[in-house]
C-alpha cells in the first residue's frame, strides 16, 4: 500500500509539474487548499448581494411570472470581465466540477438563511440530447449538484428539452424569449410540488421563464430559482 501511494504521489507530482492547476481568474498556479480559483480572486469576487433575505436584483426579472418565489444568484457576470473565465471554464472548457464546488459555497450561505426550506426537489435546467451529447455534460446538473450535496434536497430531472434551440448569445431580450418558445416539457406528475430550479447564468431570464411556465401547467405550487452567475445589464 505505501509502494503505491508513492507512485501515486510521483505521477500526480509529474502532471503538477507540467500542467500546474491555475487560478480560472488570473492564472495564477494554485497553492494550499486553493481549488479552481485562488483566495485573492475569490474574494475580490462580484456578489450579487442579498438584502433582507432577497435578491431584489434577481426577483425584479421575474416579477411577472406568479409562480415564481424567489431568486438569488451567486455572482455578477459580464463577458468583459475577468470572473467570465469561471462560466466559460464551467460551460465550455470541461470543467463543470467548477460549478459544484462553487454551488457548495453558495448553497452554504443559503442554508444559512433558511433558502430551501419548502422545497421538494432540484430541477436543473436541462440540454438538449444533441447539444449534451456534444458538450458531453450539462453544466447546470453539476451545480445541482453541488447545491444537493449541501441542502440535501434531490434532483429530479422532470423537465426535458425537446427540441434544440440556437445559443442565447448575443440575441436581443425578444430573440431570447422567441428562441426558448416551446422548448421544454415535462416527463413526470409533479403536481402541488415546490422545486429549485437551477442554470448556470441568467441574462434576461427567458430560458427559465419558459421552464417556469411549463411547470406551471404542470401543476407545480411555487419555485425557487438559482443560478451561479446574473449578468450585468
Amino acid at each position: 500500500m505505501k509502494f503505491e501511494n508513492a507512485i501515486r504521489n510521483i505521477k500526480e507530482g509529474i502532471v503538477e509539474f507540467f500542467f500546474p492547476h491555475c487560478c480560472a481568474v488570473c492564472e495564477k498556479h494554485l497553492v494550499g487548499d486553493e481549488r479552481f480559483i485562488c483566495d485573492t480572486c475569490f474574494h475580490a469576487l462580484p456578489r450579487v448581494r442579498m438584502q433582507r433575505g432577497v435578491m431584489s436584483e434577481v426577483d425584479d426579472l421575474f416579477l411577472g411570472c406568479r409562480i415564481v418565489k424567489h431568486g438569488v444568484s451567486f455572482f455578477k457576470y459580464s463577458r468583459y470581465s475577468k470572473y467570465s473565465e469561471i462560466i466559460k471554464d464551467i460551460k465550455y472548457r470541461n470543467k463543470p466540477e467548477m460549478g459544484t464546488a462553487l454551488a457548495r459555497i453558495f448553497a452554504q450561505e443559503l442554508l444559512e438563511v433558511n433558502y430551501f426550506d419548502g422545497i421538494d426537489f432540484i430541477v436543473p435546467i436541462p440540454l438538449h440530447r444533441k447539444k449534451q451529447r456534444e458538450r458531453g455534460y450539462n453544466q447546470s446538473w453539476y451545480i445541482a449538484k453541488g447545491v444537493s450535496e449541501i441542502s440535501g434536497l434531490p434532483i429530479e430531472e422532470v423537465v426535458e428539452a425537446v427540441k434544440p434551440h440556437k445559443t442565447q448569445t448575443a440575441k436581443t431580450a425578444d430573440q431570447r424569449k422567441n428562441n426558448v418558445k416551446g422548448v421544454f416539457g415535462i416527463n413526470k406528475n409533479i403536481t402541488g410540488k415546490q422545486v429549485l430550479l437551477i442554470d448556470d447564468v441568467i441574462t434576461t431570464g427567458a430560458t427559465l421563464m419558459e421552464c417556469c411556465d411549463e411547470l406551471e401547467k404542470a401543476g407545480v405550487r411555487g419555485v425557487k430559482i438559482l443560478s451561479l452567475a446574473l449578468a450585468e445589464r
